[in-house]
């Protein structure tokens, strides 16, 4: 999946989806105790990312962190991002159309 602001949730949901399928812990029951821990780690980490993209506000956060800016910094100013930070992925709304 790109990285961006936009995020197509039937994209996103059929990711999710596959990855659990693959990673479930239920699939490794009868593996040795690493991979069942394994398993369990990467299911978590996968229902982080899908919590963290779907919601607005935590993929906003998490792109902020991603550029090295604390969005809970006191004097975060929004006017030092840079040009189309919003928009890598898609024109701006006023632009589109």
């Amino acid at each position: 999946m790109v990285v961006g602001w936009q995020v197509d949730r039937d994209s996103l949901d059929a990711s999710y989806r596959q990855l659990q399928q693959e990673f479930h812990p239920d699939r490794y029951a009868s593996k040795g105790d690493v991979e069942r821990r394994l398993a369990v780690q990467a299911a978590s980490l996968i229902n982080q990312a899908y919590e963290t993209l779907k919601s607005p506000l935590k993929r906003a956060q998490y792109l902020l962190e991603l550029k090295k800016i604390d969005a809970m910094e006191s004097y975060w100013m929004p006017w030092i991002l840079p040009q189309g930070f919003f928009f890598q992925d898609s024109d701006p709304p006023e632009a589109a159309g």
